[in-house]
């Protein structure tokens, strides 16, 4: 059996799901092509109550004018609600605005917090929980090109998302050296695990072949990095499910 959930014509498109106790609440971002600064492109929202097998109407989260908005990572509060970042792209690439919405009920969505960061980060992903309801994000910056500019790091919030502490894990990588779009999850006792992609050099051609590995065993305060055995791969997102 299927069903159409969304036929407005265009692209729609980085779609994030989180919860809301048993609820599946989705923001995406919708506009006419795959570039992600135009701007004309705002998030919307549907929930589910079955298990994503019926979906609701389209729900307005933002639609900001002369500003491009993609969802970029989602997670749960320790209060159970859950949090979205929103990638807000009004003016150069190179600097932007990071805004959280937060929703209770996956119908009403508030914007929290917005975070003008330095290094600005191109991405800030999926939040998840450590020890004692802290919240941790991942973020890259860089521009990938061929100069050793780029950076990668953590943000932390002790608030259930309102304030946020930007971390540099490592700066100054080249293009080859530099973990993106990272996929963390958390072990415990201050274990975190993260695979993350490699960015293809080509004069680099081994660079493609595996993804790195980030593993921190203080919470995030320090970091050791390797390369894995996932080599069939090429510039791939991973993701990472504790079960």
């Amino acid at each position: 059996m299927k069903s159409t959930v969304c036929d407005f014509p265009g692209y729609n498109s980085w779609p994030m799901i989180s919860c809301v106790a048993s609820r599946l609440v989705c923001l995406y971002s919708r506009g006419s092509a795959h570039t992600i600064e135009e701007k004309v492109r705002g998030i919307y929202a549907r929930y589910s109550d079955d298990c994503g097998l019926h979906w609701s109407s389209e729900i307005p989260v933002s639609n900001q004018p002369g500003a491009g908005e993609v969802p970029i990572g989602k997670g749960i509060a320790p209060d159970g609600s859950a949090l979205f970042f929103v990638r807000n792209c009004a003016g150069s690439f190179t600097h932007l605005i990071h805004d959280l919405y937060r929703t209770t009920d996956g119908i009403h969505f508030q914007k929290i917090a917005t975070l003008d960061l330095t290094p600005s980060p191109i991405q800030i992903t999926d939040i998840f929980q450590l020890s004692g309801g802290t919240l941790m994000a991942l973020w890259f910056a860089g521009d990938y090109g061929n100069e050793a500019n780029n950076s990668w790091g953590t943000l932390k919030s002790y608030d259930n998302g309102l304030h946020w502490e930007q971390r540099v894990a490592e700066h100054h990588l080249p293009k080859n050296q530099w973990p993106t779009e990272p996929s963390a999850v958390c072990l415990g006792e201050g274990r975190i695990l993260v695979v993350a992609r490699r960015e293809f050099d080509r004069q680099d051609p081994h660079a493609r072949l595996a993804q790195f590995q980030l593993q921190s065993t203080d919470s995030g305060e320090t970091w050791s990095k390797s390369l894995t055995n996932i080599t069939d791969i090429a510039e791939s997102t991973p993701a990472l499910i504790l079960t």
